[in-house]
């Protein structure tokens, strides 16, 4: 078993790691006997979680060469490498021998400071649409330069954003949102035309109000800088600064929780097409309107979803159940 991917890239730069992922040749039962604190996931390929406290420490099998989106087999590590999308992210470490095992030259890549994909670019996009994001997150956070056949096929591609499922864009913003990096990131993906289908509701206010661009990234400065000095800023004040920019609250409305629910409606809208939880976003409502003097009552259920958008029931009428498939 060996540590792999962003954990031995942060700790080649000196950084403490986030999180750990392990790379290993035993499979997930296996893995699951082992470790009582742990779970197999996925269905396609499966994966283990082991839990330790707060920690969660995923653990895969090596993939196959032979692997693509419909079947996965597994493999050693050389094709488990070959596998992987960039080589700064294909290198296992050993922490027992404190080896380095490197199959892509990902460590010359590494020295010369270049990001570079290892599937070829006229199909990696193609399969995972997310890499795009991902290599502009890896070239910020590193400082290394992304090589120009990557960044030409990311021009060529970005509307492929378009089509990835919102669970998983709204997993990478907050990702990047949180990285401490989201000014840098922000401004490089818009460059390349991929923040339009991250979060088109608050590119609609820029296209809108030119002038307001600068201060929007101004904003994320500071949001970048609040979280270098206190990494465990909550997420609703991260959407809070994400968006209060763009929020103007009505304050002649003496009904103030109908403020806080056209704020919240105002919320949702920016952060279209993404879907963060409501309770996060009302707690964001919350945090703006503090700024304006409104505190509406808490009389509601915090985390309960969706009840500003619900559609009211007719007396009498019984909610439909979902069939099972």
């Amino acid at each position: 078993a060996y540590i792999v991917g962003g954990a031995v890239r942060d700790l080649m730069l000196g950084r403490r790691p986030k999180d750990f992922d392990i790379a290993t040749n035993a499979e997930p039962q296996r893995i699951r006997r082992i470790f009582s604190n742990s779970r197999v996931i996925g269905r396609r390929f499966k994966l283990c979680h082991i839990y330790f406290s707060e920690m969660i420490i995923e653990v895969a099998t090596f993939r196959s060469s032979k692997s693509d989106n419909f079947v996965n087999e597994y493999g050693d590590i050389d094709e488990d490498a070959h596998r992987r999308d960039f080589s700064i992210n294909a290198m296992y470490y050993c922490p027992l021998t404190e080896r380095l095992f490197d199959y892509v030259n990902g460590f010359d890549d590494f020295k010369k400071k270049k990001v570079r994909s290892l599937i070829d670019l006229k199909e990696t996009f193609h399969q995972d649409p997310v890499r795009m994001i991902r290599a502009v997150k890896y070239s910020v956070m590193t400082g290394f330069s992304l090589k120009s056949d990557l960044r030409r096929a990311i021009r060529r591609d970005s509307d492929l954003i378009s089509g990835t499922p919102v669970s998983r864009m709204v997993e990478e913003v907050f990702k990047i949102i949180a990285s401490g990096h989201s000014c840098e990131i922000f401004t490089i993906l818009r460059k390349f035309g991929i923040f339009q289908y991250l979060l088109c509701g608050i590119e609609e206010q820029l296209e809108k109000d030119r002038r307001t661009l600068k201060s929007f990234f101004n904003r994320l400065d500071e949001l970048d800088k609040r979280l270098a000095g206190d990494p465990g800023l909550g997420r609703h004040v991260q959407v809070a600064m994400l968006t209060d920019l763009f929020i103007d609250p009505d304050t002649r409305q003496k009904d103030q929780d109908q403020i806080l629910k056209d704020t919240f409606a105002a919320i949702k809208t920016l952060l279209k097409p993404l879907t963060p939880p409501n309770a996060d976003v009302e707690k964001a409502a919350r945090h703006i309107l503090k700024r304006y003097g409104i505190n509406p009552s808490r009389n509601r259920s915090r985390g309960r979803r969706g009840r500003y958008n619900r559609p009211k029931r007719k007396p009498g009428n019984k909610p439909e159940t979902a069939s099972k498939s």
